[in-house]
């Protein structure tokens, strides 16, 4: 058997576990693909974030928004927000945020977003057909047992 095949070998069966979760053998990272559902957390931040621009007209700091569930960050994923590029090396992040034009219409009530995105290493894999609105995103609530099951 050559490296080749063991390295094909292990990431078939990566794939096949990422649903549930397994550490990878070769570099001890959980390799897990989570389904984010766009939760109320989510869109409450968002709404904030868009009178907050609608406002200030340009980058807004986090700590603006009224609303800080920590799963703000998420937005990004979908599509529907965006943190400016951070230059300052003794910070994780600048802490800067702006919704897209597709943030500001969802809060609008003129378009929707994913119901969910499946999320691998930071990454989006799938994102989900249906899609709701932001009447229908604020109804769900964040279900630590659903992200871990993957449902």
């Amino acid at each position: 058997m050559n490296g080749q095949t063991i390295i094909a070998d292990a990431r078939r069966i990566l794939n096949e576990r990422a649903k549930d979760g397994m550490t990878c053998p070769c570099c001890n990272q959980l390799v897990k693909i989570y389904k984010r559902k766009l939760n109320a957390n989510m869109v409450r931040f968002l709404i904030d974030l868009v009178l907050e621009h609608h406002t200030a007209r340009s980058w807004v700091s986090y700590l603006a928004c009224r609303f800080l569930g920590r799963d703000y960050n998420y937005l990004q994923l979908f599509g529907l927000a965006k943190t400016r590029k951070n230059t300052d090396k003794t910070k994780k992040s600048s802490g800067m945020w702006k919704p897209t034009e597709d943030g500001i219409n969802f809060v609008a009530g003129r378009n929707t977003a994913p119901e969910y995105v499946k999320v691998y290493n930071n990454r989006v894999i799938r994102t989900s057909k249906k899609r709701v609105t932001v009447r229908e995103a604020l109804q769900n609530k964040f279900n630590y047992d659903d992200l871990m099951k993957g449902r």
